[in-house]
């Protein structure tokens, strides 16, 4: 609307800016006039709550077989470590792009240029694709006033990734679930497979599978909770995500069309104190907020593409996939999957042990996507991130039914009256046997994989593809520790890099050299001098990565 009456400017966005400044500190008032010592106590009473709460699940355990509670106390353990280990991953990942640019296909040649023509007033012709993202990155320019820094478009991508995480988090410490922090190590590992190159760039992949999942996480909420204003409220706000979801990409008008029957179905119906003409008319309100936020820009989109303006975009029937029958396509996509089919599997197996909020996101979202995915959209893994999270969510709970319900065939087997040496027997027997399942070229390769994405794993793989082209022969200087990353850690000058005679006499002395890797931090007359040799034409600026600068040496 801004742009529409071109008043998109900086002055417009400060007023904006101070306006909700004003608001949320009228709306805090009471608790920022609380004190520090107020604050600190409520934070140790809220840790004191969470961790008594956490202490009386694990002494619930008691009411099972003893062997079952032991083995699902690990497994409660392990998961939580896993689920740490991955938001500490993605926080890096966060960190490391800080004062990145755009870098990958789509992210250059698209949702860049629709943010800069936004900055600019001009509203872009982008077929039916929408542009929340790309609003977003140009209400960066627009507070600069300058659409050529990238830096702070792209710092917040990752955050998509991280968020996502941190809700499993938040459900699984609320709850004290294994099977929220199960999902949480299913959706990290998935992300990484599918769509892993893309959680730092400008891809919208990571922020649709965001949005997506926000609605659902709201009616997990609205579900769980007893007080019928509350549930309300999710409801609301899960309306609200689901319109972000259709405005963030076209895949998100999947769950902006279900997520009302959802809500019904799961939420309203079950609230006795509600008339169901009073369920009709809250259904039909969010229908309005919703379709207030999602249907202006498909409208304007169709309008132009009536009028020859705009185009609608096609899958492209030239593609392979389209080649191919309906079945060949089905089969294909799930071989994509891999091993992860061993989630959809849980999910399915499960539906009898699950409670009907999870057993209608297995029929009514997560196979329904798959089947479309499969036969539409599978040219490409990444367009699978919308489901990931509630597939892993429902995985995850799958498989804490699935383990509770076993919990009565250990019951039987007396498993917990074996002595402690026969246990320990089984146990190594069980580690011998599954030693014999890999050899030792595979577990050298696991490692060496592993290896592979110590410290910053997106700038590894581009370390990794210039060894590639460059050949056998190449060297790198660096202040990076490649000397730790295998196969190229032989091939590496390490040093400071804080001397600049010393930096020009390591290139004198190994002529090999052809790769630079340095960081901002070093000596800024080395800093300067390689940023000159790319002026002059005798480098090429491989990747920049904020912090990271990788040069090629042209010879």
């Amino acid at each position: 609307m801004l742009t529409a009456l071109n008043i998109y400017k900086p002055l417009t966005m400060y007023l904006v800016f101070i306006t909700e400044v004003i608001i949320f500190i009228y709306i805090e008032r009471k608790n920022l006039n609380n004190s520090v010592e107020f604050t600190l106590d409520a934070v140790i009473d809220s840790l004191s709550s969470f961790f008594l709460g956490f202490a009386a699940r694990v002494r619930n355990l008691k009411i099972y077989d003893h062997a079952f509670g032991l083995g699902y106390l690990l497994l409660l353990v392990l998961a939580i470590i896993y689920s740490i280990d991955s938001i500490v991953w993605l926080s890096k990942v966060f960190r490391y792009n800080i004062g990145d640019i755009f870098q990958l296909g789509d992210a250059v040649q698209n949702w860049n240029p629709w943010a800069i023509l936004w900055y600019r007033n001009i509203i872009p012709t982008s077929y039916h694709y929408p542009q929340l993202i790309p609003t977003s990155f140009s209400l960066t320019y627009t507070f600069m006033n300058n659409s050529q820094i990238q830096f702070f478009a792209t710092a917040y991508m990752p955050l998509f990734a991280l968020f996502t995480l941190l809700i499993f988090l938040d459900l699984g410490l609320e709850y004290k679930q294994a099977s929220f922090f199960i999902a949480l190590v299913f959706t990290r590992y998935m992300m990484k497979k599918f769509a892993g190159y893309l959680i730092d760039d400008g891809y919208v992949d990571i922020a649709i599978m965001f949005f997506f999942f926000l609605p659902i996480y709201s009616l997990l909420k609205a579900n769980l909770s007893s007080d019928t204003n509350i549930k309300l409220r999710y409801l609301l706000l899960g309306s609200i995500l689901s319109a972000a979801a259709a405005v963030t990409k076209q895949s998100g008008v999947f769950i902006l069309i279900l997520y009302p029957l959802l809500s019904y179905w799961l939420v309203l119906k079950g609230i006795p104190t509600l008339h169901e003409r009073d369920r009709i008319k809250i259904l039909i309100k969010h229908l309005i907020i919703a379709g207030a936020i999602a249907a202006p820009w498909y409208v304007y989109s169709e309008i132009l593409i009536w009028q020859g303006k705009n185009a609608v975009e096609l899958f492209g029937s030239q593609l392979p996939i389209y080649e191919k029958t309906i079945l060949r396509r089905i089969l294909d996509a799930f071989t994509i999957i891999e091993k992860y089919n061993l989630l959809i599997m849980i999910s399915v197996i499960s539906i009898p042990l699950l409670s009907k909020f999870y057993r209608w996101l297995v029929l009514a979202i997560v196979l329904p996507y798959l089947l479309l995915w499969s036969i539409f959209l599978s040219y490409d893994a990444r367009n699978l991130t919308p489901v990931i999270p509630i597939l892993s969510l429902c995985a995850g709970v799958g498989f804490e039914q699935v383990l509770f319900k076993l919990e009565k065939s250990i019951r039987v087997i007396r498993l917990s009256r074996m002595k402690l040496y026969g246990f320990l027997v089984i146990v190594a027997i069980g580690l011998l046997s599954l030693g014999q399942l890999y050899t030792d070229d595979e577990l050298n390769n696991r490692q060496i994989e592993l290896q592979k994405n110590l410290w910053y794993p997106q700038l590894n793989q581009v370390i990794y593809s210039q060894f590639d082209k460059l050949g056998p022969e190449a060297l790198i200087l660096t202040n990076y520790r490649v000397d730790f990353l295998p196969e190229i850690n032989n091939r590496a000058v390490l040093d400071e890099l804080d001397d600049f005679d010393e930096f020009n006499a390591f290139l004198a002395d190994y002529p090999d050299i052809r790769i630079i890797l340095l960081s901002q931090d070093v000596n800024a007359d080395i800093v300067n001098f390689v940023i000159q040799s790319i002026e002059n034409g005798d480098y090429t600026l491989a990747a920049d990565f904020g912090w990271w600068l990788l040069v090629e040496i042209n010879h």
